[in-house]
């Protein structure tokens, strides 16, 4: 496979992903800042933080009303994380790989982009529909991963585009967790309770899971178990690891050319991996939980640079 095409199809997912996933804490965070009372700039200015390069006085002015914050992290063209412009991205990435995608694949993408191009669009972000609007782009992202799923043929492609998927969903869930436990200084033996977890639970989709699973009154170290530990909860730092490990494998075993390098950075990255599977919760508190998220983190990245200069060809 070409380099061009294995960097448009990883891009392609790890934009669509990101979208999702802004998209699901821009919806947890305008209903819950409602339902709390909170003021707009101590709702948004995390949310903004992680997903904007404005400067600090610009953040602050935006993170003062709700319409302005959306508007910045949904679609403003001058934000590169904005909802908006990670949609251009993936569409770019989609238009020049046609070849390698399926028609359903690129059409979801196309529509989606047209649809938030349309005048309406800014329209009703900026008013009392704006809630229905993000949930109805959710909804349109979440059937790009269910198309792409039941229509792409399961080759080296799909491989590609999976890392990224997999890429992306880990990092969100490691700087979500780093965010919300820095509220307590990263010492879970400050008890909190399920209220307290509610945005970062909802913000992955597992609120409704750690209520029918965790029974203990210890709310701290059940969160932690879930989003870094539960090997089944699709957006735990071990799950995504693992898929992550699983499409490397099938990429490195489809690889002529390059097969012992690429060897080596799977045996680098089974080597980190093995060391987040074989981690319990002694083990966190042990060697402490900042560290530990951070170190994720930073193994990402780096893994994330070897794969686009091995495969991408980056320089």
């Amino acid at each position: 496979m070409l380099s061009r095409i294995a960097d448009s199809l990883y891009w392609l997912n790890r934009y669509m992903e990101r979208s999702e996933g802004i998209l699901r804490i821009l919806h947890t965070h305008y209903i819950l800042s409602f339902d709390t009372g909170t003021p707009p700039e101590t709702a948004w200015q995390p949310v903004l933080q992680l997903f904007s390069h404005a400067d600090a006085a610009t953040l602050q002015e935006l993170s003062r009303s709700h319409a302005s914050a959306l508007h910045h992290l949904v679609a403003d063209a001058g934000n590169i994380n904005s909802v908006k412009s990670l949609v251009g991205k993936a569409r770019e990435n989609a238009r020049g790989i046609q070849d390698n995608i399926t028609k359903e694949v690129w059409e979801q993408v196309n529509q989606l982009y047209h649809w938030m191009q349309e005048p309406a669009f800014e329209e009703r972000l900026r008013s009392p529909e704006c809630l229905p609007l993000i949930d109805e782009a959710l909804s349109r992202t979440i059937l790009f991963v269910g198309i792409a799923d039941t229509t792409m043929p399961r080759g080296l492609g799909w491989s590609f585009m999976n890392l990224g998927r997999f890429t992306e969903r880990c990092l969100l869930t490691v700087q979500l967790a780093a965010v919300q436990f820095a509220a307590i200084d990263f010492d879970l033996n400050q008890e909190r309770d399920i209220l307290h977890w509610r945005h970062l639970l909802f913000n992955l989709s597992g609120y409704e899971h750690h209520l029918k699973t965790y029974r203990s009154s210890q709310t701290n170290y059940n969160v932690v178990d879930q989003i870094i530990l539960d090997k089944n909860f699709p957006r735990s730092v071990k799950y995504t690891l693992n898929r992550m490990e699983k499409y490397l494998k099938d990429v490195v075993q489809g690889d002529a050319v390059r097969s012992q390098e690429a060897e080596q950075m799977y045996l680098a990255f089974s080597r980190f991996n093995s060391t987040v599977q074989f981690a319990d919760m002694h083990y966190i508190r042990q060697h402490g939980l900042q560290p530990f998220l951070e170190g994720v983190r930073q193994d990402i990245f780096q893994f994330s640079t070897r794969l686009g200069q091995l495969f991408f060809s980056y320089s």
